[in-house]
């Protein structure tokens, strides 16, 4: 962290935070998302309502495709009620949690591809 003072009295405080490249963890997951839904075609994405932009925007850009950002628990509830997608990205609490359980994704052989974020 640097700390800098100007002439006029402002501030300025920088903080280096440790670099994180998740190009290497995103971009499997977005191919497989990719592979699974037509070009138009959204995906689903939910994190523990925690928004990862930074996660949503690698995905979008490494497969080429639009997603909902679910961002709140019940944004999430609505949307997996009839599911919006066929292809969800979801954390693995919510996946042990929601997935096994709900009809729409019992069903075989239609089942929709789910890909589990780790």
């Amino acid at each position: 962290m640097a700390c800098a003072r100007s002439p006029r009295g402002c501030r300025v405080i920088a903080i280096y935070p440790p670099v994180t490249l998740h190009a290497t963890e995103i971009k499997p997951i977005a191919s497989a998302a990719a592979a699974s839904v037509a070009a138009t075609e959204r995906i689903a994405f939910y994190d523990e309502a925690q928004p990862r932009f930074d996660e949503t925007g690698q995905i979008q850009w490494y497969g080429g495709r639009i997603m909902w950002i679910l961002t709140e628990p019940s944004a999430f509830t609505h949307a997996i009620a009839e599911p919006i997608a066929r292809v969800w990205i979801v954390d693995d609490a919510t996946y042990q949690r929601e997935f096994p359980l709900h009809p729409a994704f019992r069903a075989r052989p239609q089942r929709p591809p789910v890909v589990r974020e780790t």
